[in-house]
């Protein structure tokens, strides 16, 4: 758990992206699906928001990619459903906010 500030970040979440490369020209990706609590004033409650950190292992360096929405939900259930639909699918962070959109707009 990372605090900063009034907001705590957990990870709910790792995959690996598998892919069929007998060379090892293409490098592996790990996932991290983190989720974000927004700590409000008591009586406000607090609300979920969601990260996707991509991580690319290439030779000797480690190439990181990170989107974030930082408070989308004011229930922690929902926020848990919707990671655990990420994680599923292995939504990368460049996919995030349209996969999110996707996500809120058929719930409606």
């Amino acid at each position: 758990m990372i605090k900063e500030n009034e907001r705590e970040k957990l990870v709910y979440g790792e995959t690996d992206v598998e892919r069929e490369d007998p060379l090892g020209l293409h490098p592996s990706i790990h996932l991290k699906y983190i989720k974000i609590k927004n700590n409000l004033l008591e009586e406000e409650g607090c609300t979920y928001g969601i990260e996707i950190i991509k991580e690319e292992k290439n030779a000797n360096k480690i190439d990181e990619e990170r989107e974030e929405i930082g408070a989308l939900y004011r229930s922690e259930e929902r926020a848990n459903e919707v990671l655990e639909i990420l994680k599923r699918n292995k939504v990368t962070p460049v996919e995030l906010k349209d996969v999110i959109s996707d996500i809120n707009y058929q719930y409606e």
